[in-house]
């Protein structure tokens, strides 16, 4: 059920309209993210059972996701040639800050935890290389040049 739940919070369309509801789906409006679902986030990331690593695992290919498709919807991604985000991506929502926030917050509390799975064999170069373009891009104006 946790995996379920994370994949309901942050991949699924916030945009309900064109099927016939009127009211946000999961609380997020405008791009802002109801508290409870970061308290669910958050919860399902720090509990330490055996199904918490591909929790975590769910949670950071998410975030990647989120920035691999951030940049190839830039300008930036097509003359630095990212490769095409697949099909399954391009309905990914845009993230809400404060879900950003509450992975970084798992990661950050897990480091001085005792946790039972290897936490930096989960925190990948390629989920750090993007997370790390796309900062760029959203705060400068500044070319990323490789």
């Amino acid at each position: 059920m946790g995996l379920a739940l994370v994949d309901n919070i942050l991949r699924s369309p916030s945009n309900r309209a064109n099927s016939g509801f009127g009211m946000p789906y999961l609380g997020k409006v405008c791009g802002q993210a109801n508290e409870s679902t970061v308290e669910l986030l958050y919860q399902l990331g720090m509990v330490q059972d055996h199904g918490t690593r591909l929790r975590v695992q769910a949670l950071l290919s998410w975030l990647k996701d989120s920035a691999r498709l951030a940049l190839q919807r830039s300008s930036l991604s097509t003359s630095e040639g990212y490769r095409r985000v697949q099909q399954e991506l391009s309905s990914l929502p845009s993230p809400a800050p404060s879900h950003i926030q509450v992975v970084s917050a798992i990661l950050w509390q897990s480091n001085d935890l005792p946790v039972e799975y290897d936490l930096g064999g989960l925190v990948t170069r390629e989920l750090v290389r993007y997370r790390n373009i796309w900062e760029i891009l959203k705060f400068s104006s500044v070319k990323y040049e490789e």
